[in-house]
């Protein structure tokens, strides 16, 4: 009798003891489980910073350098509107003026001036196609006095070998509102990447600029095989 009723005395010790381990091993987890949860959150809220911080860069960059490129623009189509006709003698130095503009940001790559007719008369780059009545957006200026600056799709050169570009251009005028052609800037996408690729905050981070109809513009790293790609772009809500 004394060593059963002793037996069971430490049975109850025992369970005692084990559910009070268990209860300990429960709160600890908890409290593991609460740490790491609010562990991820600070991550989640210091990548969330960087990737606004970071995503805000990208902006102001971009609105800055394309905003530069469209005052180019700007600047020779008041020019050339001052001038009247894109043949005048007033005209004569105009390529010298490109071919300095030329570069100026890096990633402008050429500057062209074309007429009514889509010929080319001025460039910053010899060996361009001698027409741009083909392009859509010469067809856009010409048809819509108000069309502002158009953006065209990417597209590979076709006088320097790997070079991508896409296009900003510009509706010329004369004086009595009619349409003279139209001012093209060309815009190396790789180059463009380059500048990008100084904003990333993180090594294994990534730019994308992306245009209104979802084509891949331009990417920091640069992937060739990214450039010209359409993705689906998520309306914002609110």
């Amino acid at each position: 009798m004394p060593l059963r009723g002793g037996g069971n005395g430490l049975s109850k010790i025992q369970l005692k003891i084990i559910t009070a381990c268990l209860v300990f091993v429960a709160l600890i987890s908890a409290l593991f489980a609460l740490r790491a949860r609010q562990l991820h959150a600070e991550v989640r809220a210091e990548a969330v910073a960087g990737l606004s911080g970071q995503a805000l860069a990208l902006k102001t960059f971009t609105e800055a350098s394309l905003g530069g490129v469209e005052a180019q623009l700007l600047a020779v189509a008041a020019h050339l509107r001052a001038a009247q006709a894109l043949d005048t003698e007033e005209l004569r130095g105009i390529g010298v003026v490109l071919a300095a503009r030329k570069g100026h940001p890096a990633y402008l790559d050429n500057l062209v001036v074309a007429d009514a007719a889509g010929t080319v008369l001025y460039t910053a780059r010899p060996g361009e196609p001698r027409t741009q009545a083909d392009r859509d957006y010469f067809a856009i200026h010409r048809s819509r006095p108000d069309s502002g600056t158009q953006f065209g799709r990417v597209e590979d050169s076709e006088a320097v070998v790997n070079l991508r570009f896409f296009t900003m251009s510009r509706r010329l005028e004369t004086r009595d509102g009619k349409f003279a052609g139209i001012v093209v800037a060309s815009l190396d996408i790789e180059a463009l990447s380059w500048e990008y690729d100084r904003l990333r905050a993180h090594p294994d981070s990534s730019l994308v600029l992306i245009a209104a109809d979802g084509t891949v513009v331009t990417r920091a790293p640069f992937p060739i095989d990214a450039i010209g790609r359409t993705v689906t772009l998520k309306a914002r809500r609110g």
